[in-house]
């Protein structure tokens, strides 16, 4: 992204909406743990790595939405083999 990276535009966001929910898209998985991490720990629900696979961003969208994985303890990261 041009000025701000995929994390700093989410604190942004956080800021003006401290309750939102997101859920982060990464291609560069291996490069930006520590990214990732600090994501994870700044409350994003979890991070998908390229490539994806729809029905597991469905799946996920429809958890979240649905308020089953709101509040979890342990985020996840969640890449091309669900792991």
């Amino acid at each position: 992204m041009p000025i701000l990276n995929g994390f700093e535009t989410y604190k942004k966001i956080k800021e003006i909406n401290p309750n939102i929910t997101a859920i982060m898209i990464t291609g560069y998985e291996q490069e930006a743990s520590t990214l990732i991490q600090a994501a994870l720990d700044e409350s994003v629900l979890a991070c998908l790595s390229k490539p994806l696979e729809h029905n597991k961003i469905f799946s996920l969208i429809k958890k979240v939405s649905q308020g089953k994985i709101i509040g979890e303890k342990t985020p996840k990261t969640i890449n091309e083999k669900g792991v």
